[in-house]
């Protein structure tokens, strides 16, 4: 009797640690399937020439990207800085 009380007992474990477990990966497949999104950067656009404008980071002093009008550099410091693009 004290098997069959033991069984019994593993068994009601064993359903809790499935259902635990079950619970972890929805976790992990709605972390890995969630869109990424980057976080807001201060950007600053400097013009290094003709036709040569380049977007930096001010926090690193990255240079994130190059454009030829410096139209087009304001509106990738703008997407970068509402967090619409990865650098």
């Amino acid at each position: 009797m004290n098997l069959l009380k033991r069984a019994a007992t593993s068994i009601a474990d064993l359903r809790g640690i499935m259902a635990d477990t079950q619970l972890a990966r929805l976790a992990f497949e709605h972390k890995v399937t969630a869109p990424r999104i980057s976080p807001p950067r201060a950007t600053q656009v400097f013009i290094k020439g003709p036709a040569m404008v380049q977007v930096k980071d001010l926090d690193s002093g990255r240079v994130l990207g190059f454009r030829s009008s410096y139209s087009e550099a304001c509106t990738l410091a703008d997407q970068l800085e509402r967090g619409e693009l990865c650098a």
